[in-house]
């Protein structure tokens, strides 16, 4: 049997969330505005999305939308006039 976990921690645990969250996004914000221009936000992005993932938000990419990609068709005759050496006169 399981005990359920006491409120003041989870409530506990939601704040620091909370706060790791705005400290990222005010991070972030600052330094694409400008203000911090020799921070590197790659450490600040990736705590912002564990974050987000916490709470079920994640991003989407265009090929995850349900559309298959679909790659150009390339005639023969196009890559062999691509790669040929140009005429010499």
């Amino acid at each position: 049997m399981t005990r359920p976990k006491p409120e003041s921690s989870t409530k506990l645990a939601e704040f620091v969330r909370i706060a790791i969250l705005g400290w990222c996004a005010a991070l972030l914000t600052a330094s694409y505005c400008g203000y911090l221009p020799k921070m590197d936000p790659t450490y600040i992005a990736s705590l912002l999305s564990g974050v987000l993932a916490q709470y079920g938000i994640s991003r989407i990419d265009n090929n995850q939308k349900g559309t298959p990609v679909k790659s150009p068709r390339v005639k023969s005759r196009q890559i062999k006039r691509t790669i040929s050496p140009p005429d010499s006169q």
